[in-house]
């Protein structure tokens, strides 16, 4: 099966009647045959990084929930769940620095099409038809960051993320479309739009770390960031747009004489960038709405509070 689009294909090519399939490069695996030594190395040739990142995110939250267990003790916590709970917060924050200051980096150093280019101030000035080319290359590493922190969420946090469907829908599509936009055009601009929104998410969990070792907080600052966040990658978003195709065929051919089988049109980047980018925006905007509301509500309580004590 081959995908062609008018950005690239890197599908399968149907040979002579053999049945031999051939690669553009060694990229491509073939599903009809079974898990080999062959699949085995063809994994760790490509994505090697991409399994060490996801296994060093599970390990590293794995040690945070016993670290948080043996701190907190059952004092403070008296359940597995609630130590979760607990450490929840503190390894996203140690997400979000990491992916900020990645996705600075990549974006300050991206190397567009072999030529290096200082784009953070002309943005214009990048190869925005480019593509990261997968998941473990270098340019596409704060894509990879939001892929590892999805799975080991799910993996070490589930009982949380089954508590709130809205965080469990955000992971479940951050992920999906994390694997899908490396291969889409305009990914310098993904990868901006990914550090912007990171540091809106920040906002959420310094306030959140600050409220719990005692201080004080109306919640504004977070709505403000957060906010300001996703409206930045409205601007991003339509930049992506601009590049992405909106055609991206499917080819299935019969590889013992090369006939076309089926050929169907499924814009894939488009569904992720624009379609992805829509739904994740609904989630991040229910998300604000609820700090908001929060915020007001904190702030009728100090209003009425000061009024009462100043009347008494």
């Amino acid at each position: 099966m081959c995908a062609q689009s008018p950005a690239r294909c890197r599908g399968v090519h149907v040979s002579a009647p053999s049945g031999e399939m051939h690669c553009e490069g060694d990229s491509c695996l073939d599903l009809t045959q079974p898990f080999t030594h062959d699949t085995l190395q063809w994994l760790l040739r490509e994505h090697i990084v991409s399994l060490v990142v996801i296994a060093a995110y599970v390990i590293i939250k794995l040690m945070l929930r016993l670290i948080g267990r043996l701190v907190l003790g059952t004092a403070k916590c008296s359940t597995t769940a609630d130590v979760s709970a607990r450490v929840w917060d503190p390894a996203c924050l140690l997400h979000n620095v990491v992916s900020i200051a990645v996705g600075m980096y990549t974006v300050v150093t991206w190397d567009g099409g072999g030529h290096h280019r200082r784009l953070l101030l002309k943005p214009a000035a990048a190869a925005t038809a480019d593509t990261c080319i997968g998941l473990s290359k270098p340019q596409a590493f704060t894509i990879l960051l939001q892929a590892a922190h999805c799975l080991s969420d799910f993996v070490v946090f589930l009982p949380q993320m089954l508590g709130d469907p809205v965080i469990f829908f955000h992971h479940a599509v951050l992920l999906v479309v994390s694997l899908i936009l490396p291969h889409c055009p305009g990914c310098y601009f993904v990868v901006a739009a990914f550090g912007v929104a990171e540091l809106g998410s920040a906002s959420i969990a310094v306030d959140a770390e600050w409220r719990r070792r005692g201080g004080s907080s109306r919640g504004l600052k977070r709505v403000l960031i957060f906010g300001s966040s996703r409206v930045i990658n409205l601007a991003f978003l339509y930049r992506i747009w601009q590049v992405t195709p909106f055609e991206h065929e499917f080819a299935v051919t019969d590889v013992t004489d090369g006939s076309l089988i089926f050929k169907a049109n499924v814009p894939i980047c488009f569904l992720a960038t624009v379609v992805g980018s829509a739904m994740m925006l609904g989630v991040n905007g229910l998300t604000w709405w609820r700090m908001w509301i929060a915020y007001r509500k904190l702030k009728k309580a100090r209003q009425a509070y000061y009024q009462t004590r100043k009347s008494s």
